[in-house]
C-alpha cells in the first residue's frame, strides 16, 4: 500500500511542475547557442525577439510584438538545417523592428511594418525545431496568451 501511495505522490508532483517564463526564455536562449532571445515587458504587454548576427559584424535585429494577437506557433523546414518558426497571428498586426549594436545602441530607426506572422529563423535539426516550438507555445501560455501548435490544423 505503501508504494501505490509513493507512485501517486510521485505522480502529482512530476505532473504539477511547469517550467516558468523565465527558465523558458533561458531554455531559448541556451538551445539556440545565444542567437534568438525573447524578452517580455509585462508593464507594456510587449515580447521583444532578438536574433542576434556575428557574422563579421555584431548586430541585434529586434522585433517586438502584442503577445495578445498570437494564435498558433508552427515550423517550417528548410534547407542546410536552417528552419523556422512561425508565430501567427489573429488578424495583421504591427510589428516594430530596428537593430541595436554591440553596445545595444539603436542603429538607425525604430520601423514598423503590418504582418501576419513572425519568422525566426532558427540552425538546429527537426528534432530541436519541434523541442522550440512547443518552448514557444509554453512562452505565449505562462504569460497568458492561449496558444496551438500551428502543425496540427
Amino acid at each position: 500500500m505503501k508504494y501505490i501511495y509513493t507512485l501517486i505522490i510521485l505522480f502529482l508532483v512530476n505532473s504539477s511542475y511547469a517550467q516558468s517564463l523565465q527558465e523558458t526564455i533561458n531554455w531559448i536562449s541556451i538551445n539556440t547557442n545565444g542567437k534568438q532571445q525573447v524578452s517580455y515587458d509585462k508593464s507594456e504587454n510587449k515580447l521583444i525577439f532578438m536574433s542576434i548576427n556575428q557574422d563579421g559584424y555584431y548586430s541585434i535585429y529586434v522585433r517586438e510584438i502584442n503577445p495578445n494577437v498570437a494564435t498558433s506557433v508552427s515550423t517550417q523546414v528548410g534547407d542546410n538545417n536552417w528552419n523556422t518558426i512561425i508565430i501567427n497571428f489573429n488578424s495583421v498586426h504591427n510589428v516594430k523592428y530596428y537593430t541595436l549594436d554591440e553596445n545595444q545602441k539603436l542603429k538607425g530607426k525604430v520601423n514598423s511594418v503590418n504582418m501576419y506572422g513572425l519568422d525566426i529563423s532558427i540552425e538546429s535539426n527537426k528534432d530541436m525545431l519541434e523541442r522550440l516550438k512547443k518552448a514557444y507555445i509554453h512562452l505565449f501560455n505562462t504569460i497568458g496568451v492561449n496558444v496551438k501548435d500551428g502543425d496540427f490544423f
